[in-house]
């Protein structure tokens, strides 16, 4: 069993053997396991906000951030940001007008759902984004770290998401203002999920996970 498209062809390639698709396990649990976890912290601030989960950026152009604070500023926006260790250092990168949050998993949870919009490079962070149906803008890292891409990616276009990527001709103001249409990707992740935990459950002979 792999989780994307070209894990299964490097599968099928290497070992002569079928590949399963199936979706990340965070897929798997549904949004009030989630939720159920939130209400045990509270909102950072009373205003509505903008939230960076800011993993895997080491300067704030990494994600045009002078065009996002404009947005901000113009919208009367907060904005609250959890700096997080990847391939690099997490770090302060937005200005003082940013409330940092060094953050439990329960009130990184609670960030995303009290948020008015998600700005991430974190495949987590778009996933739980879309688990928990937040807006949210992806923006793609660049350089060595590219091919960390591929699987935030192939989500985004299995669920037709894609209009959700921050690239050259696209401005925060557009993304943000698109609607996302939750029943049309909570039907394509029902119909996945439960192939997904059908096969598990038959792979390891035993009923680990409920449809």
């Amino acid at each position: 069993t792999v989780l994307n498209y070209f894990y299964c062809s490097l599968t099928q390639f290497n070992l002569h053997s079928p590949a399963i698709k199936v979706l990340d396990p965070t897929f798997l649990l549904s949004k009030e396991s989630y939720m159920n976890l939130c209400p045990k912290c509270k909102p950072l601030t009373s205003q509505p906000y903008v939230f960076i989960y800011s993993l895997n950026i080491q300067s704030c152009d990494d994600i045009r951030f002078e065009e996002l604070n404009s947005y901000i500023q113009c919208q009367h926006l907060d904005l609250v940001v959890t700096p997080a260790d990847g391939y690099t250092q997490g770090q302060e990168l937005f200005g003082k007008q940013a409330l940092y949050s060094y953050a439990t998993v329960e009130q990184w949870l609670s960030n995303i759902v009290n948020s008015l919009l998600v700005v991430t490079a974190s495949f987590h962070g778009v996933v739980l984004s879309i688990i928990l149906e937040r807006p949210f803008i992806y923006v793609p890292l660049s350089g060595s770290h590219s091919g960390s891409n591929g699987r935030i990616l192939e989500v985004l276009n299995f669920l037709g998401l894609t209009d959700r990527i921050l690239t050259a001709d696209k401005t925060y103001k557009e993304i943000a203002q698109a609607n996302i249409n939750w029943k049309v990707v909570n039907d394509k992740l029902s119909q996945s999920k439960q192939e997904s935990i059908e096969y598990l459950n038959k792979l390891l002979g035993v009923v680990v996970c409920k449809l």
